[in-house]
């Protein structure tokens, strides 16, 4: 099992971030009504969708379920997991080592909340916004770059 080394030498695996938390809006309006302990992301950047892509693909990786994430990845993504699966065998935990680690810096994080979705032409891709509070307390912004394909292209 590949495990990830975190900040002042610990070890970190993504089974760790398992426990779900559930990523509230910024500000809950008519166009962002809650629903059943998940959040309904409204639309922007140009593609229909893909501010609920991110959601969904975020909220897989904080349950654990690597293979939904996985599947609403790109080809991209999935042949650099497919790549670094080679000991374990395993292309979604491995996409999802490599988004803790270099995502969150080998942090799980314990709450969230949607910014919001822009187009970014240089990638061609809508960027959805994330605040993410790390397991450590600090607040990082996370990018997730959603393809005209509707899946997720890359994170940062």
């Amino acid at each position: 099992m590949t495990q990830l080394s975190g900040p002042n030498g610990g070890v970190h695996d993504p089974r760790a971030y398992e426990p779900f938390i559930r990523l509230q809006p910024a500000s809950v309006g008519p166009e962002q009504p809650q629903d059943a302990g998940s959040i309904r992301i409204p639309g922007g950047g140009e593609l229909s969708g893909s501010a609920e892509v991110a959601r969904i693909w975020l909220e897989a990786m904080a349950r654990g379920e690597w293979q939904g994430a996985y599947n609403l990845s790109s080809p991209e993504l999935e042949a650099a997991a497919t790549d670094a699966a080679v000991q374990s065998n395993d292309p979604p935990y491995e996409l999802a080592a490599k988004f803790f680690q270099q995502a969150l810096g080998g942090h799980g994080f314990t709450d969230g909340s949607y910014s919001g979705v822009e187009r970014d032409p240089a990638s061609g891709a809508d960027v959805a916004s994330f605040s993410l509070v790390l397991d450590n307390t600090e607040t990082v912004t996370l990018q997730l770059y959603v393809n005209s394909e509707l899946l997720v292209s890359d994170f940062r």
